[in-house]
């Protein structure tokens, strides 16, 4: 049986130690493994969640310029160092999901720096900077970018991973992502079909 996603929006936070950002939204730590994600009604989606490579955090505090659109969601994070991390997303249905991925970091302070190159299913985001080397507290603390892939394809088989790489003295911030399934053409088209309809039949 094909899994279905049921709702058009998921979103996950991850490590809350202190702050709690709503029911609408996952929580999840750096040793998640397998957690069945919700969508932002409560209902299920079939979408499971891994996480491996991560450390947890806790520090609050790192929302910056993300925090009047993504609020306590992006208060913390979990956190790679001269490392390989990701984020396994299994079971997810057939089609097209735009992703926004927060990475945020409040100082630069010690010899490392907050740089990471972060892609999803194997590509950088279409949005600048798009990943490649970005800054958590310049890019994303300081200057909000909110890190956008406008259609990641899902062929309803194969997992969906989002990736952090950092190197020798470089580390990687991950305080929060959403998950949007983008509407079929043929959908689309319905709706649009269906409100002519209603259009048509007041003119009468």
């Amino acid at each position: 049986m094909t899994p279905t996603l049921n709702a058009a929006v998921i979103q996950v936070d991850l490590n809350d130690p202190a702050t709690n950002p709503g029911s609408a939204w996952n929580t999840v730590d750096e040793a998640a493994s397998g957690v069945a994600l919700l969508d932002t009604s409560g209902g299920a989606t079939g979408i499971t969640l891994t996480a491996s490579g991560w450390n947890g955090s806790g520090l609050t505090g790192q929302a910056g310029a993300f925090a009047g659109t993504f609020g306590d969601a992006a208060d913390d994070y979990i956190w790679v160092e001269n490392n390989t991390a990701t984020i396994t997303l299994s079971g997810i249905a057939a089609g097209s999901y735009k992703f926004e991925i927060v990475s945020s970091r409040s100082e630069d302070s010690g010899s490392s720096t907050r740089i990471a190159d972060i892609t999803v299913a194997g590509s950088f985001a279409d949005t600048t900077p798009n990943g490649n080397d970005f800054d958590s507290v310049d890019d994303g603390f300081i200057a909000g970018n909110l890190l956008v892939w406008d259609s990641v394809t899902s062929n309803g088989t194969d997992d969906i991973v989002i990736q952090f790489v950092a190197g020798a003295s470089e580390n990687g911030h991950l305080n929060a992502f959403t998950i949007t399934q983008i509407p079929e053409p043929s959908s689309t088209a319905l709706l649009g079909l269906g409100g002519l309809v209603l259009i048509l039949r007041r003119r009468r």
